[in-house]
């Protein structure tokens, strides 16, 4: 192979790594489903069909929140402290909550929770802490506090 080609083969590999490949809010879906399901095709229906009785389009949501939409992150925070989330519903909601999360970083979930009322941004840590199999007040919840500050720490003063 001529020093050439090989440049070439590099710079496309490079190239397509470097390329945004934006996950999809039915991928994101997907894989939370799969971390709390284990099975990937279950897609978190009950959740889907709790917000659609609420009004709104859970994966259109999810979608918006995944591309750091304030209002879409918001929406995403409200429905989990009104819209009735219980059982699986609630379970897979914490799941995309969750990945959410791991996905946007704690600088943009944390700084869009931290605008919200306490009551929302307690929901939203409680099934947070559910995702990550920790209780409040739990020996454990430390390092959310540390890995997490301000998603898991107290509003910042007005």
């Amino acid at each position: 192979m001529t020093t050439r080609a090989l440049f070439i083969i590099l710079c496309m590999s490079a190239l397509n790594g470097c390329s945004s490949d934006a996950m999809t809010a039915d991928r994101l879906i997907a894989n939370a489903s799969a971390s709390e399901f284990g099975d990937a095709s279950y897609g978190c229906s009950d959740t889907v069909e709790v917000a659609a009785s609420k009004g709104v389009d859970y994966r259109r949501v999810v979608d918006g929140a995944m591309r750091r939409d304030g209002a879409s992150l918001h929406k995403l925070f409200w429905l989990t402290s009104h819209a009735g989330f219980d059982g699986a519903s609630s379970e897979g909601n914490a799941a995309v909550l969750g990945n959410l999360l791991r996905y946007l970083g704690d600088g943009t979930l944390g700084s869009a929770l931290s605008t919200e009322p306490s009551e929302i941004r307690k929901a939203v840590q409680d099934e947070l802490r559910y995702d990550f199999a920790l209780e409040e007040g739990g020996g454990k919840d430390a390092w959310l506090f540390e890995s997490y500050p301000l998603t898991f720490g107290p509003p910042p003063p007005k």
